[in-house]
């Protein structure tokens, strides 16, 4: 974890192997990291640097992007889907299929 106005480290979480994509909840409490290879996705509270909740996808995660809910994009080799996350509860609420290799959001 970086101390933006600082500029310095202050801080780390482990996570599982290949984190390729963060999110974060609007009031910025916590984070939602996805790791490929670990096939999970890390539900951090960001004050306290420990996990919260694993949350295990059927595809390999790549990516986070967190409002009231999160939705975390399968692989690019995978089955064409985003997976949807309700924050509130760290639980898969629905599985969205949106085409070949959802990589990631802009």
């Amino acid at each position: 974890m970086i101390d933006v106005t600082a500029q310095k480290l202050v801080g780390s979480v482990r996570v599982g192997k290949r984190p390729r994509g963060i999110g974060f909840t609007p009031d910025g409490a916590r984070a939602y990291v996805a790791c490929e290879l670990a096939n999970t996705v890390y539900a951090v509270d960001v004050a306290n640097r420990k996990v919260l909740a694993t949350i295990r996808p059927a595809a390999a995660p790549t990516a986070s992007r967190c409002i009231r809910r999160a939705a975390r994009s399968m692989s690019p080799t995978c089955d064409g889907t985003v997976m949807v996350i309700d924050t509130a509860t760290d639980k898969v609420t629905s599985t969205i299929k949106v085409g070949n290799r959802p990589w990631t959001w802009r």
